[in-house]
């Protein structure tokens, strides 16, 4: 059923809902996953080895 209302809204279909929530918490996990990985490589390489005198002059 088409209106040209537009105050009415038709229904979603069911599932597209609950998909696009799962790919938001898929990708929310993931990034959280990365900088704990980041945080975590960081740590056990320290700074020095990351960051190395001098290597904001290289811009």
């Amino acid at each position: 059923m088409r209106t040209n209302v537009p105050h009415v809204q038709r229904p979603r279909p069911p599932g597209r809902d609950t998909r696009l929530e799962q790919r938001r918490r898929q990708v929310t996990g993931l990034a959280i996953l990365a900088m704990v990985i980041l945080v975590f490589s960081m740590w056990r390489a320290g700074l020095a080895a990351a960051f190395p005198a001098g290597w904001w002059r290289l811009w």
